[in-house]
């Protein structure tokens, strides 16, 4: 049994190692297919396990046999010696009622056992049963989610170049730590809709090159912000490959300890847009999240003053809790500003003079 066990345990971590690396590669058909190979291979386990407490049984049930027989070897010659003096009879009919006494508790408790083991068994293929049906209805769900989620990414990406025919390099990637298509449709269609004369983007990357060309279109100016030197770097490339630096300028803004009321956030140096003013939008793409909590919240506070009189605040990853309590703290601190329902939950967006 205890060979079983190991086969069994080291199959599922195999199993179980290959399963997480295909969910890390969002590959859900073929972590469900491992992970009914796992389960499969458990009812096997479990099979063989009650095979082998069955031949247990089987065993010990013969050999109890066995000593009944002896016991009624052991009478016999107890009767035979009947023939035999008094104090002989009365000795060997003792001893032959000693082994029958303990042979029938062994009988009961091998029955006890056998019960209980049969009802452990049962109880367990039935969790699993149960589990292996919970598990599938939730890859189900996780790959039509997933399914669903590809199918809406590529319906935006059709929109967005037919919208933008004229891009004379590769776009950057959407989604994982950038915005992703659907949110970025919603965005750059909330621009041409209000065609700010200058954007402040907290953040560089994917949304700035898209950014870039709507302002190429009807000349808006777009300033944007990045904490981190090497990713800076990489979107001035990009800017400068796509014949974009003209309408954008990328600014290195370290991040630095801000006071906010009685709360301190490491947050972009406001020297780096110190120059700025009538900002007519913010997109809030950063810091990231893991500079520590409500990473974003002094975006609004600490560009106020340098706001337009018409300005809109967008919000990226607003599905998050953290964005979901900033954007609450602020429609309370700042009554001005209304929020915009854009039909998109990863997006938030308030806006003032509107």
């Amino acid at each position: 049994m205890r060979k079983y066990g190991i086969a069994w345990l080291g199959t599922v971590l195999i199993i179980g190692g290959l399963i997480a690396f295909a969910a890390t590669q969002e590959r859900w058909i073929l972590a469900l297919l491992l992970l009914h190979v796992a389960l499969a291979a458990s009812v096997v386990v479990i099979l063989i396990a009650i095979r082998q407490l069955s031949h247990v049984l089987h065993t010990q049930s013969r050999n109890n046999k066995m000593a009944l027989a002896g016991f009624g070897e052991n009478l016999a010659d107890s009767l035979d010696a009947i023939r035999e003096p008094q104090g002989v009879l009365v000795s060997s009919l003792s001893d032959a009622l000693r082994k029958m006494e303990i042979h029938r508790d062994d009988i009961v408790s091998l029955d006890t056992y056998a019960r209980a083991a049969a009802t452990s068994i049962s109880e367990y293929i039935e969790g699993v049963g149960f589990q292996m049906q919970k598990e599938f209805h939730s890859s189900v769900d996780r790959i039509t989610k997933t399914i669903r989620h590809g199918s809406n990414e590529i319906e935006s990406f059709i929109d967005l170049f037919s919208r933008f025919p004229g891009t004379s390099w590769p776009m950057p990637s959407t989604g994982g730590w950038a915005i992703d298509a659907q949110g970025l449709n919603v965005l750059l269609a909330l621009v041409e809709d209000r065609r700010p004369a200058r954007i402040l983007e907290l953040g560089s990357g994917t949304s700035t090159i898209w950014l870039g060309y709507l302002c190429r279109v009807y000349g808006g100016e777009l300033i944007t912000l990045d904490h981190l030197e090497a990713y800076l770097h990489k979107t001035q490339t990009a800017v400068d490959l796509h014949g974009l630096s003209d309408y954008v300028d990328c600014r290195l803004a370290p991040l630095q300890q801000l006071q906010i009321g009685d709360a301190q956030y490491p947050w972009y140096a406001v020297e780096s847009f110190g120059d700025l003013s009538d900002i007519d939008m913010v997109v809030v793409d950063g810091p990231p999240a893991a500079t520590g909590p409500k990473a974003r919240y002094p975006a609004l506070p600490a560009t106020l003053s340098r706001l337009s009189s018409k300005v809109t605040i967008v919000l990226d990853d607003a599905h998050r809790s953290d964005e979901s309590e900033i954007m609450e703290a602020w429609q309370s601190f700042y009554p001005a500003f209304t929020r915009l329902e854009v039909g998109f939950p990863s997006l938030a967006v308030l806006q003032r003079g509107y």
